[in-house]
């Protein structure tokens, strides 16, 4: 499977609700970060990350728009991100208010599997969505 196969495989992981599916998809000291993680996590906690989510939203999923291939070993993914915050966030009670947010992630790869992935999108965006603060 090529990178770019692969990196639509993995997001098809997360639609379907299977965290160690999207787990699955890392090398074993692979990192991942993004504003909702706000710290980089070790493969081995990105089960319970997913599992975090898909407690939070429910009906999460992630649509990709664009996805770039840069040299052997690098992805660069365009997507959005939707979803009905029905379940709590950590220190958060659910607001049952939805999201839709741009996103961007930087993937790196090493043998076939992510070694690195690097999510970006606007925090305040989620923030005036989900009714937090004022837009």
């Amino acid at each position: 499977m090529n990178l770019v196969e692969t990196v639509k495989k993995y997001h098809e992981a997360w639609n379907s609700h299977n965290p160690d599916a999207v787990s699955g998809f890392f090398i074993e000291n692979a990192t991942y970060s993004d504003p909702s993680a706000g710290k980089v996590v070790k493969s081995s906690a990105l089960a319970e990350y997913a599992k975090t989510m898909f407690t939070a939203f429910p009906d999460l999923t992630f649509t990709v728009t664009a996805v770039s291939q840069i040299g052997n070993s690098k992805i660069v993914l365009e997507y959005t991100i939707k979803g009905t915050n029905t379940g709590p966030l950590p220190q958060t009670p659910p607001s049952n208010r939805t999201i839709s947010i741009a996103a961007v992630d930087i993937i790196e790869f090493e043998a076939g599997k992510i070694k690195s992935l690097k999510g970006f999108y606007d925090r305040l965006t989620m923030a005036e969505q989900l009714g937090w603060i004022e837009g």
